[in-house]
């Protein structure tokens, strides 16, 4: 059966002075991931929250920084910027989410405005278990992220363990079928591999691509210039997936379609001989067209290979990839549709319109 995950937040762990502490917020319901954030904290300071960044510039916007909290600045590299890390969970809900769209940190700041509000992952899990009476075939996709910058190893391994620990708090832990776990960071999903609560969850190992680009503290990176044969990516998803008992592999996009069209790799089968679930994020209909042709290294041509955001879906559906991640769920549930349509379908093609 496939699936469509429409693209949530992520969590980030604060710095706190009261045992409920810190978050950030998010909209959608269907993938949560973590930043771990805090400055050496003790074991009993720190919570789990929803966001995406390290810093509330994007969530928050400028404006309403400058109004709410104006002395909480860092700066760095000669930019202010307001750490996730030094709010507490009080703090942190007294702000607006204004990050709706693709340009909403460009909109002004309105504080008399209604809109959502940050959350910690205790409530989301929480809201998710409502959206579940509604719909019980839903998942949540729960990201845990790290940064070598602003975490020690010890704090990684607290971060995923927040994570579990939420899981169990909320009785979440007697429901694995309604959850996936993942994170670009091998520590965490080793870590969390290693707890027994979470022995029945299906977990998945992200792969970072782009030489460059750290997705985590401890990246597991697929080079795609090592990778030629079947066999050579077999050997990698072997030894770094489902070597170390994950469920699934997670990967961007561009680099599946990448090793698809470009070197002729049947990442579907190699995944199906390993006995693995294969993930493909992100889909976004703002930047379909621009995802490719910003990475003449992934695609030479330096064009999109497809005609809007539905085909680009629907082809990597019809290739047999178990999930998508989606910022735009109405895209994917039309290009799920199309990609189920029993009469009259024809197979796109990879490498044109």
């Amino acid at each position: 059966m496939f699936c469509v995950e429409n693209c949530c937040a992520r969590i980030s762990p604060t710095r706190t002075s009261t045992a409920d502490c810190a978050a950030a917020g998010a909209t959608g319901s269907a993938k949560v991931a973590t930043n771990a954030i805090s400055v050496r904290p003790s074991a009993t300071s720190w919570s789990v929250a929803v966001l995406h960044d390290w810093t509330l510039i994007r969530v928050g916007g400028v404006d309403q920084l400058l109004s709410v909290y104006p002395d909480r600045a860092r700066t760095i590299d000669g930019r202010r910027v307001w750490l996730t890390r030094d709010f507490t969970m009080a703090e942190l809900k007294r702000l607006s989410v204004i990050q709706a769209g693709p340009r909403a940190d460009e909109r002004p700041f309105d504080p008399n405005a209604p809109g959502l509000r940050i959350v910690s992952y205790r409530d989301a899990l929480r809201a998710f278990q409502r959206l579940r009476q509604q719909s019980p075939g839903i998942r949540l996709y729960t990201e845990n992220k790290t940064s070598a910058d602003h975490l020690s190893p010890e704090e990684v391994d607290l971060c995923a363990d927040r994570v579990a620990e939420a899981l169990a708090a909320t009785g979440e832990t007697e429901r694995p079928e309604s959850h996936w776990l993942q994170s670009f960071d091998s520590r965490v999903m080793d870590r969390l591999a290693a707890r027994p609560e979470l022995d029945r969850f299906e977990m998945a190992m992200l792969l970072s691509c782009e030489p460059g680009v750290r997705a985590g503290a401890n990246t597991v990176e697929l080079d795609v210039e090592s990778i030629q044969y079947d066999d050579d990516l077999r050997a990698f998803l072997a030894r770094h997936v489902a070597g170390r008992g994950m469920e699934i592999v997670h990967g961007w996009k561009v680099m599946w379609w990448h090793l698809l069209a470009e070197k002729g790799i049947d990442c579907v089968g190699v995944a199906d001989e390993l006995e693995l679930q294969i993930h493909a994020f992100t889909f976004r209909d703002h930047r379909f067209a621009s995802d490719y042709s910003d990475r003449p290294v992934l695609v030479p041509s330096g064009s999109a290979p497809f005609a809007s955001a539905e085909h680009d879906l629907e082809a990597f559906m019809k290739l047999g990839f178990d999930a998508v991640m989606s910022d735009t769920v109405d895209s994917a549930i039309r290009a799920r549709a199309a990609a189920h349509a029993v009469d009259g379908v024809t197979e796109p093609t990879l490498g044109s319109p």
